[in-house]
């Protein structure tokens, strides 16, 4: 029976690093598609805050208007856009859903 449970425990662990493996790949895949709508000043702005913390969080496509790339922090409170000539600006007013950064309090 220990020799079993051993065994299932053992292909849990497996399945489990597949999954995190797929999901790894899927961000990679997403992650690359949003450097493609990058420019080439944008694109040398986020390699350099990327070794700050900052990474890029998704990219907005206002009708008739260029992609903007939206930037993150580290600590995941300070967001930022990377202008079409590669400057950070973040001070501007930015709205952005809490989705993915939910801290659990469901109102």
């Amino acid at each position: 029976m220990e020799v079993m449970v051993k065994w299932f425990l053992f292909v849990f662990y497996l399945w489990g690093l597949e999954m995190d493996n797929e999901r790894r790949n899927y961000d990679r895949a997403k992650y690359t598609e949003l450097l493609k709508e990058l420019n080439t000043e944008q694109s040398l702005t986020l390699h350099r805050i990327e070794s700050f913390g900052w990474t890029l969080e998704f990219v907005r496509r206002p009708v008739f208007e260029k992609p903007v790339p939206v930037v993150v922090g580290a600590d995941g409170t300070k967001f930022g856009v990377i202008e079409a000539d590669g400057n950070l600006n973040v001070n501007m007013d930015l709205s952005v859903r809490n989705d993915k950064r939910d801290d659990g309090d469901k109102a």
